[in-house]
């Protein structure tokens, strides 16, 4: 229900609406939770996901920079470990494309290039996962700076768990086929579907658009800070090149 009445409204669709309205035929959505094994399918989808299935997109996250850890941790870590046990039950598996982020590097002093490599943490992140579990959610507040400093001077709880969802592909996905993808800060389209395309404000567009109408003349900042932001059809198109080359 909410495919058909709240994605493919999006004035995102409204170049394929017109010339291959079929397409959006294709498209089947199944109804899942992320934070549940085999995330939550039914047994019959999940038959038809095994037997079908050849390229998968792992793009779930919540993206709230301060969201509690507990949270944070069921979203971003427990789902790459059902994506993977999904993974290897999937018969006609070529690819898969996890997007995580460039900021699980944001530890790292660096003024030049940052190796693509993965980021490890001085802390074993089975036990630091179990030990979040076990703590009410008032004592993770309470203990949040503590554990985000602990684990490798993390800034956020979302850089700590997109990190973390890394090390679980590398150790948990040898078998699988599958590719990191680390955008940077993701902003309005470049071309597709059609220049300047939205449809939030999350991030750095609120601070453009207040720019834009004339609300907001000055902002605090650092002459010596990058902002990189990257438009959401490189994004996706990479996604695409990625499946491909895998």
């Amino acid at each position: 229900r909410r495919l058909h009445e709240e994605i493919f409204p999006s004035s995102c669709f409204d170049k394929l609406r017109r010339i291959r309205p079929e397409s959006l035929q294709k498209c089947r959505a199944i109804q899942g939770d992320v934070c549940l094994p085999k995330f939550g399918i039914s047994e019959a989808e999940y038959m038809s996901v095994r037997e079908d299935v050849n390229v998968v997109f792992h793009c779930a996250a919540t993206i709230n920079f301060n969201e509690n850890l507990k949270t944070a941790f069921k979203i971003n870590v427990d789902s790459v470990i059902h994506l993977v046990d999904i993974c290897k039950s999937l018969k006609r598996l070529d690819a898969l494309i996890h997007v995580s982020t460039a900021y699980v590097n944001s530890p790292i002093k660096s003024t030049g290039l940052i190796p693509e490599e993965f980021r490890s943490i001085p802390v074993d992140y089975l036990q630091l996962k179990s030990s979040i579990e076990k703590m009410s959610r008032d004592e993770v507040i309470a203990r949040t700076d503590e554990i985000l400093e602990s684990s490798g001077h993390w800034p956020n709880s979302y850089c700590l768990t997109k990190c973390i969802g890394e090390l679980i592909l590398r150790d948990l996905g040898e078998d699988i086929p599958y590719l990191i993808l680390r955008p940077t800060i993701v902003t309005c389209a470049y071309k597709e579907p059609e220049p300047g395309w939205i449809d939030t404000l999350v991030g750095p567009t609120g601070l453009v658009l207040a720019v834009a109408a004339g609300v907001l003349h000055v902002a605090p900042g650092r002459d010596d800070f990058v902002v990189d932001f990257i438009p959401v059809d490189f994004v996706v198109n990479s996604m695409l090149a990625c499946a491909w080359v895998v």
